[in-house]
């Protein structure tokens, strides 16, 4: 498995959590995994990527943390 293929099954498990608990509710976000020393991950509270002319929050993992 490589990095595409685990941000891609992050991205339906969102999409799975979203609609079960939140009945599809939250926007989309991105989901990045990064190399960064010490640090397991972080989530951004502001709007922070653009994809496509929407803008979105980030989650990112911790490539160490997988």
């Amino acid at each position: 498995m490589n990095i595409s293929d685990e941000v891609r099954f992050l991205e339906e498990a969102f999409d799975v959590l979203n609609d079960k608990y939140f009945e599809s509710a939250l926007r989309k976000i991105a989901i990045t995994i990064q190399s960064i020393p010490r640090v397991h991950g972080h989530f951004t509270p502001w709007d922070s990527w653009d994809d496509s002319g929407q803008k979105n929050k980030e989650i990112n993992i911790g490539a160490e943390s997988l």
